[in-house]
């Protein structure tokens, strides 16, 4: 499964950027980074009873992330990978109205 964010950068805010996380089906660490993100409550409120999660209730949720990039001399680019997500505000100064 595929977490994707879309980033508005402090430093360039009419920049779109977009960032994603893979995870396992039986990864743990998805339900890790869910729990800091969303805390337990809120992450019970994207659970189904069965465990499974409810993808469609994570589409406009705030987070702040943070990504760290991979320099490889043989692609132009970095590699962007998140490296943690966190609730809005807990990484940065800004936070977004409820």
């Amino acid at each position: 499964m595929r977490l994707v964010f879309q980033i508005v950068s402090i430093q360039h805010p009419v920049q779109v950027y977009f960032a994603g996380k893979n995870y396992k089906r039986t990864d743990e660490k998805f339900m890790d980074d869910l729990i800091t993100w969303l805390g337990l409550e809120g992450a019970q409120k994207v659970l189904r009873p069965d465990g499974s999660v409810e993808y469609e209730k994570l589409k406009g949720l705030y987070a702040d992330i943070r990504i760290e990039h991979i320099h490889n001399d043989e692609y132009e680019k970095p590699y962007s990978f998140v490296k943690e997500i966190k609730a809005p505000g807990e990484l940065t100064n800004f936070s977004v109205a409820a």
